[in-house]
């Protein structure tokens, strides 16, 4: 993380802008929400030029664990499943887990083929696509529901699509 910070960092000064602070933490491979991304830009904004974040005032505290900084609040990512959901959810998903159990099914290669860039995310229609391709055998109404389940909190990907 060190690296992909200081990288934006062309002066040294330990500080850098919002934009970069973001794009330093997605290279180094965080998958984080918008709503973290500005709770971290809020809370180590520099004390002296506020259009800057302090990244070294960030690794201190990733790295020590500051307890000034862990009262910081991050939005909660609400999933909205009623209880009736819940429980299909859970079934769907230990019938999934015993056939890919039995088996022995590696559906990691069959996700990237669907993402090109990286994001380890894929679409509605991708779920379905490889949820076909390894004859799962789940119903349309299951992909709706593990896809309001798991589906990526928005703000985090730039496209227009919902994504999974």
């Amino acid at each position: 993380v060190r690296d992909f910070l200081a990288d934006g960092d062309r002066l040294r000064s330990g500080e850098t802008t919002a934009a970069r602070f973001r794009s330093a933490l997605g290279r180094a491979g965080l998958a984080l929400t918008e709503g973290t991304l500005r709770a971290l830009c809020e809370a180590f904004r520099s004390p002296k030029n506020r259009d800057m974040i302090s990244w070294r005032l960030f690794l201190d505290a990733l790295w020590t664990g500051e307890s000034e900084y862990s009262s910081i609040e991050v939005p909660a990512v609400s999933t909205e499943l009623s209880p009736v959901e819940l429980r299909a959810l859970g079934e769907t998903m230990k019938r999934l887990k015993t056939l890919v159990d039995q088996r022995r099914l590696h559906l990691k290669p069959s996700f990237q083929d669907y993402d090109k860039h990286n994001r380890c995310s894929c679409s509605k229609e991708q779920l379905a696509a490889v949820a076909d391709k390894m004859q799962l055998k789940t119903s349309s109404n299951e992909v709706d529901l593990l896809f309001k389940a798991f589906k990526v909190p928005e703000g985090l990907h730039p496209v227009g699509k919902d994504f999974f």
